[in-house]
């Protein structure tokens, strides 16, 4: 299990991936997928490398 803040960003990275899925582009804007992709990267290397 991860703390409760980790887990709400998960599901931040997981809403702007769904609004970028379902052609909602207005609502992504280009700095959070960066950081988005930055913390996936971060969270895969410390969790599951």
């Amino acid at each position: 299990m991860y703390p409760l803040a980790k887990c709400r960003e998960v599901q931040a990275w997981a809403d702007i991936r769904n609004d970028a899925d379902h052609g909602r582009f207005g609502k992504v804007e280009p700095d959070e997928v960066k950081r988005m992709i930055d913390g996936i990267g971060d969270f895969v290397a410390k969790h599951l490398g």
